[in-house]
């Protein structure tokens, strides 16, 4: 009988945590690289080590989501790569680049536009440039979504010299 009220306060607890996510919003992972891209943006725009590193981890996981790397979410990430490469300037971003693994450089490279860098971002261009083409999940669900109406997917678009 004297363990009676614990015993009725451990059984209530465990109820409303049990209950506490009911009808509750579930984050959407699809859409967590873009939070993460977001988040950094500010920071990363001033030159924040520690930002430009989340920002382009945002753009290696977004490349490797099972998705079509494309729509508002790759555009999101797109817009804030390109706004930080503006913000603090060529120097600056392929040294951050080059701090990075070689995957992480092709990720960055395939979530941005090559003709928005190749002429005014001369050493970053040279620096994606030289990042390995790899082959993501996400252009494995490109492929497939092709492959899904009996057509073949168009070659990945290079970047050159």
């Amino acid at each position: 009988m004297r363990h009676f009220p614990a015993l009725t306060l451990i059984a209530c607890s465990l109820a409303y945590i049990g209950c506490s996510n009911v009808g509750g919003r579930k984050p959407d992972p699809t859409r967590q690289a873009w939070r993460d891209s977001w988040a950094a943006l500010p920071a990363a725009r001033a030159a924040d080590q520690d930002a430009l590193n989340r920002s382009f981890r945002a753009a290696h996981d977004q490349v490797m989501m099972p998705y079509v790397n494309a729509g508002e979410d790759a555009e999101g990430i797109a817009e804030n790569l390109h706004g930080i490469l503006n913000s603090v300037g060529d120097l600056q971003f392929s040294e951050a680049l080059l701090r990075e693994t070689p995957d992480t450089r092709s990720a960055v490279r395939d979530c941005m536009f090559e003709s928005l860098v190749k002429t005014l971002f001369p050493k970053t261009h040279e620096v994606l440039l030289r990042a390995p083409n790899l082959k993501w999940p996400s252009d494995i669900a490109y492929e497939q979504s092709f492959a899904s109406v009996g057509q073949q997917a168009p070659p990945k678009k290079a970047w050159t010299r």
